[in-house]
């Protein structure tokens, strides 16, 4: 190597040597200065009803945590807690950790008294000639049920149910189960076109639980065949012996073991006929009132009475009396030409008498009654006239028969 190649390497080492020697200028003190603490902010606040501590702006620096602590005043609940917006429940505390940015947090509240559960309306309604229960509007809590039941008037059936509008059919009840809407019910009728006549064989049977009266229910207008006819009655009576309808007429057989007068009844397509018939122990003996059905002015009366068997006639009275006449009973036993059991009796008087419709004229008493109930009626008029003696045409069933039956004691049954 050259001297003066020697000589430049050393010019350059000694540069670089002084460069790396305190340069740049920098302080003589020979330290570094830190960098500036980084910090964020927390922004609280709370509603009505409530607080949040501590409430407000609070500075925290990089990586710290704060905590905030959640109360309510009396009558109130935390509602909510939001964290930046997004809700973190209704906590009653709530802590930021390693804190790296800016947060918020709000806190809101609610009186403690639930609010009212939700409630919903029914109004019910029925048009002529029938009714619905409950009518009119009713309120019902959320989820809550209610029924109704639609009746039809005597002589009416139900023609349709509507149900908010629709049709559910000629139902007699309507359930609405868990209700959360508003609803309408409205029932129609319209007159039925059949009727039931309900008669019995006898108005009067024993309570033996063995006299039978026959139940015939005739239907009109007209029913197929076959048509099956509801009998009902009251505890203590028995219906049998049911048959259905042919040529529009159904039948069937009744017994009781009860001592009243029971009311029968026949049902068949929305229609009902009824029939009394009263059930009575063995009677000992009758009392038998004779009466004519208007105001009649007579001078004479003769007319034949019939009773049926196993009753024997002993005594007749003329209640005459009580209508202040002047009239006199005249009595005969059964002649040849009368049927057993049939007896002739008269009434004449001079001054002549006047009825009143309905209120006995005679009474006759039968006893030795020991078998069954017999019935009693007139048979026929013999004869009667005005007074002074112009003839009057009446026949039996000008009259009315009315029979009180007794026990061998005396009382009434």
């Amino acid at each position: 190597m050259s001297l003066r190649n020697m000589f430049r390497l050393l010019a350059i080492g000694a540069v670089i040597s002084l460069a790396g020697c305190g340069g740049g200028g920098g302080s003589s003190s020979g330290g570094t200065t830190p960098p500036p603490v980084t910090t964020f902010t927390i922004t609280a606040s709370a509603g009505a009803g409530g607080s949040i501590d501590p409430v407000g702006t609070t500075t925290v620096t990089s990586g710290a945590s704060q905590s905030y602590i959640i109360k309510v005043n009396a009558g109130y609940t935390i509602q909510s807690v939001l964290v930046d917006g997004v809700s973190v429940g209704a906590v009653s505390n709530y802590t930021f950790s390693n804190i790296t940015a800016n947060h918020t947090i709000s806190a809101s509240f609610s009186t403690s008294v639930p609010p009212p559960a939700s409630t919903f309306t029914i109004v019910a309604s029925a048009g002529t000639g029938g009714s619905i229960s409950p009518a009119g509007t009713t309120t019902l809590t959320s989820g809550a049920s209610q029924t109704y039941t639609i009746t039809a008037a005597t002589g009416y059936v139900i023609q349709s149910v509507l149900v908010d509008g629709v049709s559910v059919g000629a139902v007699p009840t309507y359930t609405f189960s868990n209700v959360t809407a508003f609803h309408t019910i409205a029932a129609s009728f319209t007159p039925n076109p059949y009727t039931v006549t309900l008669t019995a064989s006898k108005n009067i049977a024993l309570n033996n639980n063995s006299d039978s009266v026959n139940l015939t229910a005739t239907v009109s207008p007209a029913v197929p065949n076959g048509t099956v006819v509801t009998f009902t009655a009251p505890s203590g009576t028995t219906i049998s012996t049911v048959t259905p309808t042919s040529g529009n007429v159904a039948t069937a057989v009744a017994r009781s073991t009860t001592h009243a007068s029971v009311t029968f009844t026949a049902s068949v397509a929305g229609a009902n006929g009824s029939t009394i018939v009263k059930f009575i122990p063995q009677p000992a003996s009758a009392d038998v009132f004779i009466a004519l059905d208007s105001a009649r002015t007579l001078d004479s009366l003769e007319l034949k009475f019939v009773n049926d068997a196993g009753a024997t006639y002993t005594s007749a009275t003329s209640l005459n009396q009580l209508l202040a006449d002047t009239g006199s009973l005249l009595t005969a036993g059964p002649g040849l030409a009368d049927p057993a059991n049939t007896i002739t009796i008269g009434v004449v008087s001079a001054a002549g008498f006047t009825t009143v419709a309905n209120t006995p004229i005679i009474q006759l008493t039968y006893s030795g009654i020991t078998s069954g109930i017999p019935g009693f009626r007139v048979g026929s008029v013999v004869g009667a006239s005005t007074f002074p003696s112009v003839p009057l045409v009446l026949s039996a069933s000008n009259f009315v028969v009315t029979v009180t039956y007794k026990d061998s004691g005396g009382n009434p049954l």
